[in-house]
Parts: structure tokens; C-alpha cells; sequence
């Protein structure tokens, strides 16, 4: 079976129009026979890099944070596809209500 996770990066998670796009598309993937899970990026806890390169040199492809970043979600070693997606603005709204 294909397991897809989906990152929705909108801030307004299920209520913005990021969800109504990418609903519509994950449910394209689940008539198809995927296993789908959604992850809200606002719900995440991830600090930001500081650039010590200690995950290049010291504990190659490891971070030194102990952050959501290391949370099941995000490994991608069991997933076909990854999907994040970002914030869509309100120009993508008014352009596609006048189709």
C-alpha cells in the first residue's frame, strides 16, 4: 500500500483554502488505495537552525534539536510520497472564483 503524508504549512490549517485544494487531491489518493495522513506544520513544534553544521560534521544527518522535526510524521523512510504544501493567498481565491 502507498502511504502518503501530506504537510499543510497554512496557517489557518483545516479552515484555510491550502485544505480545500489539497482535500481534494488527498481524496484522489485514497480512491486509489493510499493510506493518507495530514500534518499541520502550525501544530509542530520545530525550533530553527542555527548553523553549527553539527549535523554535517559531528552526528552526520542529525540534528542537535529534539524537536518535532525527529517525530514519525516527518520520516520519510516508509513514505511513496510526501506532499508539503504552503499557504495559498487570496489572489489564488479571487483568480479561480471567476472560472
Amino acid at each position: 500500500m502507498t502511504k502518503v503524508i501530506a504537510i499543510n504549512g497554512s496557517a489557518r490549517m483545516e479552515k484555510g483554502n491550502t485544505e480545500l485544494v489539497l482535500s481534494s487531491f488527498l481524496d484522489g489518493m485514497r480512491e486509489a488505495g493510499a493510506s493518507v495522513e495530514v500534518v499541520y506544520a502550525k501544530k509542530l513544534k520545530i525550533r530553527p537552525c542555527i548553523g553549527d553544521f553539527q549535523c554535517w560534521y559531528e552526528k552526520v544527518g542529525e540534528c542537535i534539536h529534539s524537536d518535532d522535526m525527529r517525530c514519525k510524521h516527518l520520516g520519510t523512510s516508509n513514505t511513496s510520497l510526501s506532499s508539503p504544501t504552503r499557504r495559498i493567498s487570496k489572489s489564488f481565491e479571487q483568480t479561480h472564483a471567476n472560472m
